[in-house]
């Protein structure tokens, strides 16, 4: 079983991007450690200007967004208004080059966990 992604935990790019989780993506309808559960998918979510890929010399273009995330990302069990919750296992690719992946590097919670 994994942890649940809340609004408490850490997401990024493999450039170390810290990942602004989209509204739509939290639901305040079920808390955990006083934290909201993150649901459904982190497609849309912004990637701030931390991003270490930034070299346009060198084909690089920085992470900016989350364009989609791994299939087995979320719950098969566990769902908050009828969207299965993110698990500590999501992952998914990034508008960046030549690098873009993401991934959770710190659910920040054990309380809940989810298969």
């Amino acid at each position: 079983m994994d942890s649940v992604v809340t609004e408490g935990s850490s997401v990024a790019c493999e450039h170390h991007g810290t990942v602004s989780v989209v509204a739509t993506a939290v639901h305040a309808v079920l808390q955990v450690a006083e934290k909201s559960v993150s649901a459904d998918t982190l497609a849309g979510s912004t990637v701030d200007a931390k991003c270490i890929q930034n070299d346009p010399s060198k084909g690089q273009k920085q992470c900016t967004l989350i364009l989609d995330q791994s299939e087995g990302s979320t719950s098969k069990v566990l769902y908050v208004d009828d969207k299965p919750v993110l698990l500590a296992t999501a992952k998914g690719t990034t508008d960046g080059v030549p690098g873009n992946s993401w991934l959770v590097t710190d659910a920040a919670q054990d309380v809940l966990t989810a298969d």
